[in-house]
């Protein structure tokens, strides 16, 4: 399929087909890159600030380290391995 650099802002882009889009299943962020004088686009998988934040220990001591959460738990706490 054949698509045009097209004109955005002050910048320029190149349209990607809705369809082709779906083929590949990429949807969001995405890294650009220049390898062997060719365009590479993949999926950007690095985790947010926001992600990495929820994911923090302080994060979760905040959310897990309540009552209502010992008392959830305390089942599974007795479980020897």
């Amino acid at each position: 399929m054949k698509s045009s650099i097209v004109k955005i802002g002050n910048s320029q882009g190149l349209r990607i087909p809705k369809t082709i889009l779906n083929q590949i299943n990429m949807h969001g962020p995405v890294v650009i890159e220049v390898k062997n004088n060719s365009l590479v686009i993949t999926p950007d998988d690095a985790l947010s600030g926001r992600e990495l934040a929820i994911m923090s220990e302080a994060a979760l001591s905040k959310t897990w380290d309540t009552p209502e959460e010992d008392e959830a738990w305390k089942d599974l706490m007795s479980v020897k391995l």
